[in-house]
């Protein structure tokens, strides 16, 4: 297979991680997560400074991919600030990674909600969720056009469509 990076991203709870384990099935890719790159252990989900996060990620992407080989992504474009605001992450955070598609995670709020807290143990108000993931859908849209790359859409609130997977693949 030829060299090919895809970004899945979605809020904190959407499913990437999912949807990043049948992409790499499907297409034997290596898989990186971006909270695993940046050591990120917290349970929470708040960053403190957002730019200088997508900063040192950008760089650490840059160091840990070869040119030779295929990569699913997983990362956010939106992410809530020391405030617990919703920032959007850098155009710059993008530029270098190459990237050929996007596949964006969404999920019923009242879901992501119930699967934060079975895992994290942590409350979000149902209005912050929406609120991200507005933003998320929002910001991906942008980087896509921008990228010039197309952009898939999977809602894992049920059982999602595999039919974009192979969209995807081709």
């Amino acid at each position: 297979m030829s060299k090919l990076k895809i970004f899945v991203g979605g809020i904190h709870g959407s499913g990437k991680g999912t949807i990043c384990s049948l992409l790499v099935d499907k297409l034997g890719a290596i898989y990186i997560s971006a909270s695993k790159l940046l050591h990120w252990d917290r349970k929470s989900k708040q960053v403190d400074d957002v730019s200088e996060n997508q900063r040192i990620l950008t760089e650490l992407l840059i160091e840990n991919t070869k040119l030779d080989s295929s990569y699913i992504i997983d990362g956010h474009f939106a992410l809530w600030n020391i405030d617990k605001h919703c920032e959007e992450v850098p155009i710059d955070t993008f530029l270098p990674l190459d990237l050929k598609a996007i596949v964006l995670t969404t999920c019923n709020p009242e879901v992501i909600q119930d699967r934060l807290f079975n895992r994290d143990k942590i409350s979000y108000k149902l209005e912050e969720i929406k609120e991200l993931q507005e933003l998320e859908e929002k910001r991906a849209k942008v980087v896509s056009e921008y990228l010039n790359i197309p952009l898939f859409f999977i809602d894992t609130t049920r059982d999602f469509d595999l039919e974009v997977l192979k969209k995807i693949m081709l």
